[in-house]
């Protein structure tokens, strides 16, 4: 039986309710300044530890959105951001963001990097949010819809799962191996190359679940409390 909460779950119900859980939210405070105005090299997490930073072809530090709450990305710009060990183990883990899309596509939303070489990433373009594997052996695909996005993608048993907004996953076989991985934000990771996969969006939150899929099953707490912060960021 599945029970349904109609109020308003605590921002730690966003993060597992491991320590290692995190929640980056755009909010004044959050963001490290850089020598420039309007950019930043560093993001606080809001719920849990950790400190998103640049990647080393990022020189010139990550662009904020004038006049709101958010970082902003713009075509071939490399503004990426990682959270360095952001997961333990790639086999079983959920991970997922609120964006907001631009006249461009946004490309390479977040990619799970475990340093073996074979990522595995979120993107969005031509109207379609993948995630994909490089090398093959993934390619999972749904719709891209109107407004601000919530994607999250869920890794366990030998499934990845695909979420957007509040519609059911998708799903399909692919085996990830146990191994530690670091998350990148808006890049493929620390390659200067690539500038062909950086998009534009603006960006609000960054959910990461260690150790726990909060797609594998209907009514999870976690996705719960990610699609409230979804319906707040709309109503804004």
């Amino acid at each position: 039986m599945t029970l349904v909460y109609h109020g308003r779950l605590p921002p730690g119900a966003l993060v597992n309710h491991r320590a290692e859980g995190l929640w980056l939210h755009a909010e004044p405070g959050a963001f490290a300044d850089a020598d420039a105005p309007g950019r930043i090299f560093a993001w606080q997490a809001k719920a849990g530890e950790g400190v998103a930073v640049a990647v080393g072809p990022n020189k010139t530090g990550t662009l904020t959105a004038p006049g709101r709450a958010a970082l902003r990305f713009e075509s071939g710009e490399q503004g990426g951001l990682v959270l360095p060990g952001a997961l333990a183990d790639t086999a079983r883990c959920s991970f997922g963001l609120i964006w907001h899309p631009a006249a461009a596509d946004a490309e390479t939303l977040l990619t799970l990097h475990p340093g073996d070489g074979g990522y595995l990433y979120l993107a969005a373009a031509g109207g379609t949010i993948r995630v994909e594997r490089k090398g093959g052996g993934l390619d999972l695909r749904a719709a891209q819809p109107d407004g601000p996005v919530l994607v999250i993608c869920g890794i366990s048993g030998g499934l990845v799962r695909l979420a957007v907004n509040d519609a059911p996953p998708v799903m399909a076989s692919a085996a990830m191996p146990p191994a530690p991985a670091d998350l990148f934000i808006a890049c493929r990771g620390q390659r200067a190359g690539l500038r062909g996969k950086l998009g534009a969006f603006a960006l609000t939150d960054v959910f990461v679940w260690p150790g726990h899929d909060c797609l594998a099953a209907p009514g999870d707490p976690a996705r719960a409390a990610a699609l409230d912060q979804w319906r707040e960021t709309r109503a804004l």
